[in-house]
C-alpha cells in the first residue's frame, strides 16, 4: 500500500511448483552461459546450430560428472572435447608436412621477417613479380615504419615493393 503497510499474499501453487522443479533448468542455463559459443550471424540456422551444439556439450559435461569419471570443470571439459576433435586433423597435417622434403619448403621465418634460402633466391629467372593482397614489404617495412605493397615474388612468395624510385624486388634478389 501507499501508506507503507505490508499485506501478506499467499503464493500460488503454480509458482511453488515452478520454483521447486526449475532447479535443473536454471543450473543448465548457468553452466551453458559460462562459456557459450554463440556468435552473431545473418543466417538464422547458424545461431540455432551453435545453441544446440552448446546444449549438447553442456549435457555431455553433466553426464560425464554423473558417471564419476575424471572430474573436469566446464571449461576444461570443453577444451578436452576440442582437443580430441582436432588432434586427428593436426596429426594428419603434421604427417603430410613431414612427408614433404625440406628442400621444397622455400619460406622460413627468421626474426619476424621472411627468410628464403640463398640457393632458391638466386636460383634462376623464374622469380617474377605478381599481384597479391596488400602486405608489408619484407625489405623496407618495420614496426615503426610499416610499408605496404601489393607485389610479391612468384617463387619466394615474399611481399616486395616495386614502384618508381623504390625497387625492393631488385634489392632482395641481389642480397
Amino acid at each position: 500500500m501507499k501508506d507503507g503497510t505490508i499485506t501478506n499474499i499467499t503464493c500460488p501453487i503454480v509458482l511453488k511448483d515452478y520454483n521447486s522443479s526449475m532447479n535443473y533448468v536454471d543450473n543448465f542455463d548457468r553452466i551453458k552461459s559460462d562459456y557459450a559459443i554463440d556468435r552473431k550471424s545473418k543466417k538464422w540456422w547458424m545461431r540455432l546450430f551453435l545453441h544446440f551444439l552448446d546444449c549438447s556439450v553442456t549435457n555431455a559435461c553433466n553426464m560425464h560428472k554423473e558417471i564419476e569419471m575424471e572430474q573436469f570443470y566446464n571449461k576444461d571439459f570443453r577444451r578436452e572435447v576440442c582437443e580430441n576433435l582436432l588432434v586427428p586433423k593436426i596429426v594428419s597435417v603434421a604427417a603430410n608436412f613431414a612427408s614433404v622434403s625440406q628442400s621444397s619448403i622455400a619460406t622460413q621465418i627468421k626474426s619476424n621477417k621472411p627468410y628464403i634460402d640463398q640457393s632458391i633466391r638466386h636460383e634462376s629467372s623464374k622469380h617474377q613479380a605478381i599481384h597479391s593482397s596488400s602486405r608489408r614489404c619484407a625489405v623496407c617495412s618495420s614496426k615503426k615504419n610499416p610499408v605496404r605493397t601489393v607485389w610479391m615474388c612468384s617463387v619466394c612468395k615474399v611481399p616486395l615493393c616495386l614502384r618508381a624510385g623504390k625497387n625492393c624486388f631488385k634489392r632482395y634478389r641481389k642480397n
